[in-house]
C-alpha cells in the first residue's frame, strides 16, 4: 500500500534533498532551494513523498501552488514527479498516482494541477497518468524535448562530435584574449542582465526581459546550485551564462551575447569553456535546456546548441488534471 505525506512548511533541505539524489530522475526544479526560490515570487511549495509499508520512498513531487480567492488553487510541478526512486519497482505507478490524486482531493478546494516530467518518453508512466485521469494540456508551457550532453566523456572526445562550423567557431573565439571568470556575485549578476538587454533589444525579441532582483535572488537562495559564467575582452564582460546544478546535473538557464563581441561568436568558446568548467567541477550530465524541432521559429536556436554535439531527448512532458473542466481551460 503507498501512502503519500505531505511534508511541514517546517521541513529542511536534508529531508527533502537527500532522498530526491537518490531517484535516477531527479533535477534542480524538483530540489528544495528551487521550491524557496520560487516561494518568493508567491509561489508555496508542496511537497509530497510516497512511501510503501517498508518506508521506502517510491515516489517524490514537489509542487508549485498559488492559490485564488474561492479556494480555487493551481499547481505548477517543472521537472516532476520524480518517479525512478532507488530501488523501487516500475509496477503500481497507476495506484500511486491515484493516491496522490485522493490526497489533493481531500485539501477541499477547486485544483488543477500540471506537471512537466523530465523522464524520456516512457510508454508505462504514460498509460499510468492516462488510467489516472490526466491527460495532455492544450497548449503547452515547454516543448518536452532537451539535449543532453555527457560531460564524463574526455574533452577531446566532445569536441569532436561537435559540427564542423561550430569547431571552427569555438577556435575562433578561444584565440582571442577572452577572460573566462566564473561566480554569483552581483557584478557577475548584473552584467548577465545588462548583455540580455542588450540583446533582446537588438534582435528585437519578445521574449520578458530578466530583471537584477529575479537574479540576484535566485543565486542568492540556491548558493553554490547557481553559476554565472561570463567571457570578458579586454575587461569588458561580452557574452554570460546562467547555469543551474544539483547532484551530478546541471541545467542551462538562461544566456546571452552583447553587440561589442557578436562578430567574435563568443557565445561559442563560453558554451565550450562552460562545459570543461563543469566537468571539473564534477557535474556528470549538461542539458541544455529546450530544444523545439517542430517550430520553425527556434530553427536558430536549436542548430546552435544542437551543433555542440550531444542527444536529443524527448521528455514525458507535460500533463494536467483538474477537480473541474472550467479550471483546467481557465489554467490553460
Amino acid at each position: 500500500m503507498v501512502k503519500w505525506e505531505l511534508l511541514s512548511a517546517t521541513c529542511n533541505r536534508a529531508e527533502w534533498d537527500q532522498p530526491l539524489l537518490q531517484s535516477e530522475d531527479y533535477n534542480v526544479f524538483q530540489s528544495f532551494r528551487w521550491g524557496e526560490y520560487k516561494r518568493s515570487g508567491g509561489w508555496t511549495p508542496m511537497r509530497w513523498i510516497a512511501r510503501d509499508q517498508e518506508g521506502a520512498t517510491i515516489a517524490m513531487v514537489q509542487i508549485l501552488v498559488k492559490t485564488f480567492p474561492g479556494n480555487v488553487r493551481i499547481g505548477w510541478a517543472p521537472g516532476g514527479p520524480i518517479l525512478r526512486c532507488a530501488g523501487t519497482s516500475r509496477l503500481g505507478l497507476t495506484s500511486t498516482i491515484d493516491s496522490l490524486l485522493t490526497d489533493l482531493v481531500a485539501l477541499k478546494g477547486r485544483t488543477s494541477i500540471r506537471f512537466d516530467s523530465y523522464l524520456t518518453e516512457d510508454a508505462g508512466v504514460e498509460s499510468a497518468l492516462k488510467q489516472s485521469s490526466f491527460v495532455r494540456p492544450y497548449f503547452k508551457i515547454n516543448t518536452g524535448y532537451s539535449l543532453m550532453v555527457d560531460l564524463l566523456q574526455p574533452i577531446a572526445a566532445r569536441r569532436s562530435q561537435a559540427r564542423p562550423r561550430h569547431r571552427s567557431y569555438i577556435k575562433k573565439a578561444l584565440d582571442k584574449n577572452i577572460e573566462w571568470k566564473a561566480g554569483r556575485d552581483g557584478p557577475l549578476a548584473q552584467e548577465l542582465v545588462s548583455l540580455h538587454g542588450e540583446m533582446m533589444t537588438q534582435k528585437k525579441l519578445s521574449l520578458s526581459r530578466i530583471g537584477i532582483y529575479e537574479v540576484s535572488s535566485l543565486c542568492d537562495i540556491l548558493e553554490e546550485q547557481a553559476v554565472i559564467f561570463t567571457g570578458y575582452l579586454e575587461g569588458q564582460a561580452i557574452t554570460s551564462t546562467l547555469v543551474l546544478s544539483f547532484g551530478r546535473k546541471a541545467f542551462y538557464l538562461i544566456g546571452a551575447s552583447g553587440k561589442q563581441g557578436r562578430a567574435l561568436r563568443p557565445s561559442y568558446g563560453l558554451l565550450d569553456q562552460l562545459l570543461g568548467y563543469l566537468k571539473a567541477e564534477g557535474m556528470a550530465q549538461f542539458d541544455f535546456g529546450g530544444l523545439d524541432p517542430l517550430g520553425l521559429k527556434a530553427a536558430g536556436v536549436d542548430q546552435f546548441k544542437t551543433g555542440f554535439g550531444g542527444e536529443m531527448v524527448k521528455h514525458l512532458g507535460e500533463w494536467e488534471w483538474a477537480t473541474d473542466g472550467w479550471l483546467r481551460w481557465g489554467f490553460n
